[in-house]
């Protein structure tokens, strides 16, 4: 009922913006030469540990504690708190991991490290939602994955953890489904920019504009910045296709496409190939992309509301409500999950399920009435409103 829209632009938001490392970078002509062997090494996590040696290291960073650290990422994240996401987000520690295998001079180009907090909240803007979704694993490493939800668009962030020299943990790095890499990997793009001071302005500008609104102004200025990095560097074609998500769905779905087949294997395909299939209407393509995210995000509720959407979409109202189901099991709290349920099962003509939904959407926060409302406003919900189950809610205490 509040999503039923199937179309989700993905592509709108949700990517860690490279402005903040470029804005820094393009005005420097020369830098001083430093002996590489003085350069600070590139930190790796599990150097990261407490090193008194009247203490055993402890390198062992517990699911309760990178559990902790997600859930107050995620808040910090959701109110776009820039310095509480500094202070859980070693941006030192980070910055190192993009400096690795530079040469001194592009080290000095870049310069020192950026606020992380603020590069999170530019690319998140403030209507985000993020959510601690679970812990996930690696190589036996615990990493905290939350999830991040704007304007009905998901994507999902890994953090790597380190134990600090004093046993605290905080996060050193962070994998972005969306983008497909490390945020460090993303921020050390700027070397790609330092030789051409004009293209980097050219972005900057495109990312302000962006920022501000004016989206044929941000394409205006994104397609000033040299062909070679605006369809050959990833994290740069992913920003021309935020711009084109506001503007024509022709030039949209032409860009997607072209993303696609410049970067063919790229783990961030899934969350394209979303719109590109939903703007065709190409729902057993859909749902087959979908399923595939499902496996990579081990069964997310909110990407399993989104499946059971585009199954309601498509005609197939039982196995929407079949999926809607589950999400709903998993995640009670989640609007998204409560809305299919209730549009699946009105479709599938099973009352007392739609009823059951109802009542959830009552637990989050809706008012009765203005459910009532709604569904009076939309035929769809008309032959449902005739029911029993429906009348014996009505009737019940509010």
């Amino acid at each position: 009922m509040r999503n039923a829209s199937s179309s989700v632009r993905l592509a709108s938001r949700l990517l860690i913006p490279l402005a903040l490392v470029l804005a820094s970078c393009g005005g420097k002509k020369e830098a001083p030469k430093e002996d590489p062997s003085k350069l600070p090494a590139v930190p790796k996590v599990s150097d990261l540990v407490a090193t008194d040696p009247g203490k055993p290291a402890a390198t062992t960073i517990t699911d309760a504690e990178a559990e902790k650290l997600g859930r107050e990422l995620a808040a910090a994240m959701s109110k776009c708190d820039a310095a509480g996401i500094d202070a859980i987000i070693d941006s030192k520690a980070m910055h190192e991991r993009s400096m690795a295998g530079l040469d001194p001079v592009m080290r000095a180009k870049l310069g020192g490290p950026i606020s992380i907090g603020t590069a999170l909240c530019a690319g998140l803007g403030t209507e985000s939602k993020v959510s601690f979704s679970r812990i996930a694993r690696e190589g036996g490493e615990p990493k905290p994955r939350l999830r991040g939800i704007v304007q009905g668009g998901v994507n999902f962030f890994e953090v790597v953890l380190q134990r600090k020299p004093d046993g605290s943990v905080s996060g050193v790095d962070i994998f972005s489904f969306r983008n497909g890499e490390m945020m460090s990997a993303l921020l050390s793009m700027g070397a790609k920019f330092a030789s051409d001071p004009a293209g980097a302005q050219s972005y900057v500008n495109a990312t302000k504009l962006f920022a501000a609104g004016d989206h044929k102004g941000a394409r205006k200025a994104f397609l000033e910045v040299p062909a070679s990095l605006r369809t050959k560097v990833k994290a740069v074609a992913l920003f021309g296709l935020s711009i084109d998500a506001k503007l024509d769905e022709a030039t949209y779905q032409a860009n997607m496409d072209a993303f696609v087949k410049q970067f063919p294997n790229d783990v961030s395909l899934p969350l394209i190939q979303i719109d590109s299939h939903t703007l065709r209407n190409e729902y057993p393509q859909l749902i087959e992309v979908l399923t595939e995210l499902l496996k990579r995000s081990d069964q997310d509720p909110y990407v399993l509301s989104m499946r059971a959407r585009a199954h309601l979409t498509a005609g197939n109202a039982d196995k929407a409500l079949a999926d809607a189901k589950v999400a709903v099991a998993a995640e009670p709290t989640l609007s998204a999950a409560t809305d299919v349920l209730v549009d699946a099962a009105v479709a599938a003509k099973n009352d007392d399920e739609a009823v059951r939904g109802l009542r959830a959407m009552v637990e989050q926060g809706l008012a009765k009435a203005d459910l009532i409302a709604a569904m009076t406003a939309d035929k769809q919900y008309h032959a449902f409103q005739k029911s029993a189950a429906y009348k014996a809610w009505v009737a019940e205490t509010p």
